[in-house]
């Protein structure tokens, strides 16, 4: 027999940790009692309405108003540096100031590959690859003369690794 699944239709949820007023709390949980939704449920259903409402920046096409979910849908990807990228590249003043960061971090990634010669394509690869140096980074928990010299070592151990260039891999990484 088949089982119903229940909660969310996300495939994967992340869990956030919110401070609320006690009043705020109970509105809360008299609206998911009424709803006949858990606390978590009802919190998640408005976020989503109100992400799909409120503009949070305009479209540089025509200049109309573009609300959070509409800028998401443009730039969200499973990968955490490639949707930074996308809303770096797209709507950078919606860049929080962690994001900020990493996003300078990974241009002067790509500015070392480019002054180390490293064919087009692979620019984002390395990025990927050092994704979690980039955070630690950004941390200050390395310097960016580490981020350096971990990006050399990377090109001086896997060197074969980025002068195959292949349609498919560069398909997968976004162009520069």
């Amino acid at each position: 027999m088949a089982t119903k699944k229940r909660g969310s239709k996300l495939n994967k949820s992340e869990t956030v940790q919110v401070r609320f007023d006690p009043k705020l709390k109970m509105v809360a949980e008299l609206l998911a009692a009424k709803e006949r939704r858990s606390l978590s449920s009802m919190i998640e259903w408005a976020v989503e309405r109100i992400a799909r409402e409120i503009p949070v920046a305009t479209s540089k096409s025509d200049g109309s108003p573009l609300t959070a979910w509409q800028v998401v849908d443009e730039c969200w990807d499973s990968e955490h540096y490639k949707r930074i990228k996308n809303l770096g590249d797209a709507y950078p003043g919606l860049l929080t100031y962690e994001e900020r960061r990493l996003y300078e971090l990974m241009v002067q990634v790509i500015i070392w590959c480019l002054d180390e010669r490293l064919p087009k394509g692979r620019h984002w690869l390395m990025v990927k690859i050092l994704w979690e140096d980039i955070v630690q980074c950004a941390d200050e928990s390395i310097s960016e003369n580490e981020l350096l010299r971990l990006l050399k070592d990377v090109l001086t151990t896997d060197g074969d690794l980025f002068q195959l260039s292949t349609a498919a891999d560069n398909a997968q990484c976004p162009v520069a």
